[in-house]
């Protein structure tokens, strides 16, 4: 009987993940590949890169799906390692400035409620005051704001019950 096969620490170069993983196959750019992701890894461990936020960058590229994973003849557990090195550049960097304040908003049940009552007066005002030319100059693409689904004047949280009893 033979021996189980251990996973691999060091990535074949085998390039299955590229394949496998859907930021390569969007951007279609090298750094953009766990493969890129492993060795800007592996050069950060034997310090031979620094931390920079052109780095956290391109860690933070990663969608966390796990297609890699599963691709990886090695074995190589690309989650586990990119969740680490966030982690990492997160102590060396911090947050940026979106993510705080998403952290901020997300962190009360009574932001969320505000934030969504924001929301609902915001798509109100736009949709009465700016004109259709004017929401599609700046990104909204060819639909009209006057199209776009209406918020609920309830959230959905509290249509549901806090805790679901099973059946």
């Amino acid at each position: 009987m033979s021996a189980p096969i251990k996973p691999r620490q060091n990535c074949g170069k085998c390039g299955l993940c590229l394949t496998a993983c859907p930021v390569y196959k969007v951007l279609k750019e090298e750094q953009a590949s766990p493969r890129a992701r492993l060795q800007l890894i592996k050069a950060f461990e034997n310090h031979t890169l620094e931390s920079s936020p052109l780095l956290k960058e391109l860690i933070s590229k990663c969608l966390m799906c796990g297609s890699c994973v599963v691709a990886c003849p090695s074995g190589i557990n690309h989650y586990e390692k990119f969740m680490d090195m966030r982690e990492k550049m997160v102590k060396d960097l911090g947050e940026t400035p979106a993510i705080k304040s998403l952290i901020y908003l997300l962190s009360r049940e009574s932001r969320i409620q505000r934030g969504a009552g924001m929301a609902k007066l915001g798509q109100k005002l736009a949709t009465k005051l700016t004109p259709d030319w004017l929401a599609n100059k700046y990104g909204l693409g060819n639909i009209p704001l006057k199209q776009l689904p209406h918020l609920n004047l309830v959230p959905f949280r509290k249509t549901v019950a806090t805790i679901i009893p099973a059946r």
